[in-house]
């Protein structure tokens, strides 16, 4: 007799292939989307052939068992974790020898990224910069505090859209039934009619759409209630919590970091500029279905490591015409540096345009193509400036703001009173 085992696909799976069957949530009757705003987890067509409390039973014996799919020589801290904030596909650990012989670990795309994101970023250069801002988390209360009011701020919003469109959905549902028990009165009224099975045929889909609309108000009601639980914390409470379980982090070796990051990070993704970070609420759970995040910043990557992407570079080079100086004093480098990288990536000089270049661009806008085009980056802080300045704030206190976020002046400086009045004078101009 055959080995029941013997089949060519099974011959083929690896280590890697049966934990991704472990680990991919097609199997609850999950699906993944991409959205304009990343992935989206969404119910699937099919059903679920195991349970929630299964699943995550067989993800914490995994977590157990060590950092991922196999054991590797380098501690990928992030493997499973880091994605690009461009493509949003997961980015791999890598190992390779330069030309001292000296091997370094990176985390890097498959191939090229199709949507022009950052490659790849040294194992290290990560783990040290996402420690360092950690460590800054837990003894920087203001800092701290700072990024719970932006969280709260933007939950509260969502949950004022949920239960907007829970009022909405509760309207539909009353709707729908009318039209359903009139359907079923006339069918009863008038039995063996020629439009009774046009009439039931009309039920039917009404009941289609009422469970639909069940099924979405129950998802949304999960959702609100997740909210609720997130804003009903206190703040000292939420403090306390991320401080200890920071701190046990920290502690740890890196082989024990890559069991435990995933208690502790929500998302990590690798943008142009800066590492975009969200954590795990402070109980331990993760709302990543429902996009629900009360703490998260965005880690801005030193200027060396800015210079190693030729994307970056080139948006300065060519795109905006800023000189080797002016790109080296905007990411705080030497021009040398900026030479060097340049080189390395064998940019040219943009051709000089017909239209003249104005001698200061002002903020909020980029010179390309001969005329003045809007900065989107730069248009949200404006917006964020004339927001604090509504809510009562002082422009030197907006300007410590600004500084506090790691947001950097036109020229790569730091913001000031008279910066913050004229942003705001132009600002106003400019609206009316």
């Amino acid at each position: 007799m055959k080995n029941q085992y013997d089949h060519p696909k099974i011959q083929k799976l690896s280590r890697n292939g049966i934990y991704g069957i472990l680990t991919s949530r097609v199997y609850i009757g999950i699906r993944e989307i991409k959205t304009t705003e990343g992935t989206e987890e969404v119910p699937g067509a099919w059903q679920a052939i195991i349970t929630d409390k299964t699943f995550e039973q067989v993800r914490e014996v995994l977590s157990g068992n060590g950092p991922g799919p196999r054991s590797p020589r380098h501690n990928y801290i992030f493997s499973g974790l880091i994605r690009c904030a461009r493509c949003d596909k997961k980015l791999q650990g890598k190992s390779g020898t330069g030309r001292s012989g000296q091997v370094r670990y990176y985390y890097a795309h498959p191939g090229r990224c199709a949507e022009g994101g950052l490659h790849s970023i040294e194992a290290e250069d990560a783990h040290e910069l996402v420690d360092e801002w950690l460590a800054r988390l837990a003894i920087d209360k203001e800092y701290f505090n700072e990024l719970l009011e932006v969280g709260r701020e933007g939950l509260g919003k969502q949950l004022r859209a949920l239960k907007s469109r829970l009022k909405q959905l509760d309207h539909e549902e009353a709707a729908l039934r009318k039209r359903l028990h009139d359907a079923t009165t006339q069918s009863l009224s008038m039995p063996g009619s020629a439009t009774e099975a046009l009439r039931e045929k009309e039920a039917d889909k009404l009941l289609e759409q009422l469970r639909e609309n069940e099924q979405q108000t129950e998802q949304l009601r999960s959702q609100a209630e997740n909210l609720s639980t997130l804003l009903a914390t206190g703040d000292p409470a939420i403090f306390r919590s991320y401080c200890d379980r920071i701190k046990d982090f920290i502690k740890l070796s890196a082989r024990k970091k890559c069991r435990k990051v995933f208690d502790l990070l929500q998302t990590l993704t690798l943008g142009e500029e800066g590492l975009n970070v969200e954590l795990v609420h402070a109980d331990g759970r993760s709302f990543t279905k429902g996009g629900l995040v009360l703490v998260s910043d965005r880690i801005t990557l030193p200027g060396v490591l800015l210079l190693k992407s030729r994307v970056f570079l080139r948006k300065l080079y060519q795109d905006e015409g800023l000189s080797t100086n002016a790109i080296a004093r905007r990411i705080g480098v030497g021009q040398s540096t900026v030479s060097d990288a340049i080189q390395r990536h064998g940019l040219a000089k943009a051709p000089e345009d017909h239209a003249k270049r104005p001698q200061q661009v002002p903020y909020g806008y980029d010179f390309k193509s001969g005329k003045l085009v809007q900065s989107r980056s730069e248009q949200q802080i404006i917006r964020m400036v004339r927001q604090l300045r509504a809510a009562g704030m002082t422009l030197r206190d907006i300007a410590a703001h600004l500084n506090r976020k790691l947001i950097s002046t036109k020229r790569g400086g730091v913001w000031n009173a008279t910066t913050v009045r004229r942003i705001l004078r132009r600002s106003h101009s400019s609206s009316l």
